[in-house]
């Protein structure tokens, strides 16, 4: 199948040799363990548990439902509480040259929280602070949240960053529920024809003095919009040919994703929102926790999503 859009040919050709061989469940364990059991997170546990309930005779996509619990909108409003990790970053700051802190989360994996716990960090510092201090904390999910390159990572300030990692079956019941529930309506709204349309584009991320923008080169298109077009578009594309078109209704152009979700069966919904979430999600989620489980920042660290969630003062 040929797309026509950009695609990183390291990324996808591994997928689709997964998805023709061992089937799209056997791939997302696959996922998963590279994810998850290749790391020094915590996350195995959860993990076991999601393989053991969709390796049993009934478990599909109604299984994965069941685990997921209300994740279609979790929530983490307490995590701001915990200051641990805040009072080490000041403390870090203050002995060191690093200035910029990093809460980065993909979709999904607690963009939102991560976004709050940031603002509610930079408040504290400015609180507990006597003196001006040169800090940054942020959660910035439309650049170091698509990375799937060390460039794309890259800053030119000393930074440390704490990557947010989920349990990919969460990750895919939680954003089948989410984009069903059409809660993001400005990008859900987009019909796949239009999708297509973007995903002709040329749109690789633009840098700006060694940083990655939040805008494509020579552009005024943010990279996460082009991404997640690429995104319909490929369900778009797989639903009519290709190895995932046996268990995809074809999608029709004027629909949108939501509307999609909607119309068929939750098995389907989740092989649609796995090909959605491959490129903007679980490559991005690997690669950055790779990166940072090879060391390359003393300071870093990848915390479990579901830790947060049991145990927030704990961070």
């Amino acid at each position: 199948l040929k797309y026509p859009f950009s695609v990183n040919p390291i990324v996808i050709k591994p997928y689709r040799y997964l998805m023709s061989f061992v089937g799209w469940r056997l791939a997302a364990v696959a996922i998963g363990s590279l994810l998850l059991f290749g790391s020094r997170v915590s996350c195995d546990i959860c993990f076991q548990e999601g393989r053991s309930a969709t390796a049993s005779k009934d478990a599909r996509a109604h299984s994965l439902l069941e685990i997921s619990g209300d994740a279609a909108e979790d929530s983490l409003a307490d995590m701001s509480d915990g200051l641990t990790l805040l009072q080490l970053g000041v403390k870090h700051s203050n002995n060191s040259a690093a200035q910029e802190y990093h809460l980065v989360a993909h979709h999904k994996t607690g963009t939102w929280e991560a976004d709050s716990a940031a603002g509610s960090m930079m408040a504290e510092i400015q609180t507990l602070s006597r003196q001006s201090l040169d800090v940054l904390v942020d959660a910035p999910w439309w650049t170091l949240g698509l990375a799937i390159n060390p460039a794309m990572l890259h800053r030119t300030k000393p930074s440390c960053i704490a990557h947010f990692n989920r349990n990919p079956f969460e990750v895919l019941v939680s954003g089948y529920l989410y984009h069903r529930a059409g809660s993001e309506p400005g990008w859900l709204s987009w019909s796949f024809s239009s999708a297509l349309n973007k995903s002709l584009k040329i749109c690789p991320p633009d840098f700006k003095n060694g940083q990655m923008t939040v805008f494509c080169k020579e552009s005024q298109m943010a990279y996460w919009d082009k991404l997640y077009s690429d995104g319909i578009a490929q369900v778009y594309m797989e639903s009519r040919e290709g190895v995932f078109a046996d268990l995809l209704p074809d999608a029709k152009p004027e629909e949108n994703f939501t509307e999609y979700l909607n119309r068929v069966d939750p098995d389907a919904g989740l092989v649609a929102q796995f090909i959605w979430a491959y490129n903007t999600t679980l490559a991005p989620m690997q690669f950055t926790n790779s990166y940072i489980q090879s060391g390359f920042q003393s300071c870093s660290l990848s915390v479990c999503y579901e830790d947060l969630m049991d145990n927030c003062n704990a961070t």
